[in-house]
């Protein structure tokens, strides 16, 4: 008879990410309204003043990250050329005046 030992590990995520508009608005909902703990607020190297923001839970492990939104980039992935509007597939991009 053939037996197989099968060994399980745990494995827990890095963080998870969340994409937001405005970075001090839910970092503010975060901590004050939902209670979760501020674990780190790094700035980014660029103009727009974005930071790594990083938010948990007491205790836990996996910290959910308060991203700045991807910049629009007018190609097919749905977006729109402002932040928090989205276009869709079938609409045309807006047009650009050079």
């Amino acid at each position: 008879m053939n037996t197989t030992d099968t060994k399980t590990t745990s494995v827990s995520n890095a963080n998870v990410i969340i994409p937001v508009d405005d970075q001090d608005g839910m970092l503010s909902s975060y901590t004050e309204k939902l209670g979760l703990e501020k674990r780190a607020d790094v700035p980014f190297r660029d103009d727009e003043g974005n930071r790594w923001i990083e938010v948990a839970p007491g205790g836990a492990k996996t910290p959910i990250a308060l991203c700045p939104r991807a910049p629009a980039t007018g190609g097919r992935q749905g977006y729109g050329d402002r932040p928090g509007r989205r276009r869709p597939l079938d609409e045309p991009p807006p047009r650009r005046r050079w």
